[in-house]
């Protein structure tokens, strides 16, 4: 059987939009998952103020959504993806990063309100963890497309760059009001986010080129 060319258009395309598939059926899967261990007692809401199940619920999803795309090139290209030492770094990085935004949140919250209401709260900052695992895969999408295969992918990372720099604009009203000592974690991170986004950006301009 002869492999299709990466470079057609039409296959190029299919990935991506099996890679979006694979990213929501990985969000439920992830979700399900930790519905099934909060059934069985084994993970709880808390863990000394710490919201590790959302922490998990990221990790999980991320890692599930990067698989997904390994295997939507694989059933496309009808070859597996190159996945290189640096690609999963950045991947690891990035969600990394999303966890550690999401923990911190929620501890900004237990600490300042004493609450744990995100969206009333804090906005569209709720969604600035899952906005970064969304650049993190999809900058790993870029770097293991195929050869000239790596156009969709791309659009992707800059729409959810995007959103991560958005974000973070809407923050920067309460930044240029004073950052009180226990905001200084979170301010930083989501500032971190912000950079994250932006050279990962570079770095699918710089892969696209390179065709």
């Amino acid at each position: 059987m002869t492999a299709r060319s990466p470079n057609a258009s039409a296959a190029t395309w299919i990935w991506a939009l099996l890679s979006v598939a694979a990213w929501i059926a990985s969000f439920i899967a992830a979700f399900g998952a930790m519905a099934a261990l909060g059934t069985l007692g084994w993970i709880g809401p808390d863990f000394g103020g710490v919201r590790h199940d959302l922490a998990l619920l990221l990790a999980l999803h991320g890692i599930l959504a990067a698989a997904g795309v390994l295997g939507a090139s694989r059933l496309v290209f009808e070859r597996w993806s190159v996945v290189r030492i640096a690609d999963g770094i950045i991947l690891l990085v990035g969600l990394c990063l999303a966890v550690a935004i999401e923990l911190v949140l929620h501890e900004w919250l237990e600490v300042r309100y004493r609450s744990n209401d995100t969206w009333d709260i804090v906005g569209p900052t709720a969604l600035l963890s899952i906005a970064v695992v969304a650049v993190a895969v999809s900058t790993f999408a870029v770097r293991v497309a195929p050869h000239g295969s790596a156009l969709p992918a791309l659009l992707a990372q800059v729409m959810a760059s995007v959103l991560v720099g958005l974000i973070v604009l809407s923050n920067v009203g309460g930044v240029l009001d004073g950052v009180e000592p226990e905001s200084w974690a979170l301010a930083v991170l989501v500032g971190l986010s912000a950079v994250y986004a932006t050279a990962v950006v570079l770095i699918g301009v710089r892969r696209v080129a390179r065709g």
